[in-house]
């Protein structure tokens, strides 16, 4: 019970931390038309959040088996808290032109390849080494 709660928190702070990025880089696009100087999604300070978080996590955690388990828990309900997030607006009927010619459809799946392009990789990684440092940091304090 205490690692599945452990491994949603973990799961809820990284999608947090992940979408906010992506929202916040959308809402600077559209109200100042130009492209935020970072090419990714995730900017430096996003990647130590990400970092820390997944620290505190390994160093609850401690052992390495718990700690790969969870990681594999949290990236699975990440994607899909990130997931339904994105496609929230579409199933709400928020989004589309009024015009036809962009479909929410459209505007939901280049949101979702966008963001998961952008983070999984680094990102995943961080999380797993995060974690990871994490449980030892725990062994030494227990």
């Amino acid at each position: 019970m205490r690692n599945g709660l452990i491994t949603i928190g973990w799961a809820i702070a990284f999608s947090t931390i992940a979408l906010q990025s992506r929202y916040q880089r959308a809402i600077q696009l559209l109200t100042l038309g130009t492209r935020p100087q970072y090419a990714a999604w995730l900017k430096p300070e996003h990647y130590l959040l990400i970092f820390v978080v997944s620290v505190l996590a390994g160093a609850v955690l401690v052992e390495p088996g718990q700690i790969v388990l969870s990681y594999a828990g949290t990236l699975s309900v990440s994607i899909l808290l990130m997931f339904g997030c994105l496609s929230l607006p579409a199933l709400l009927g928020i989004i589309g032109s009024p015009g036809g010619r962009i479909s929410a459809g459209l505007l939901v799946e280049s949101a979702i390849i966008d963001t998961f392009q952008s983070i999984v990789l680094g990102s995943f990684i961080i999380i797993l080494m995060g974690g990871l440092f994490g449980g030892m940091i725990g062994e030494r304090l227990e």
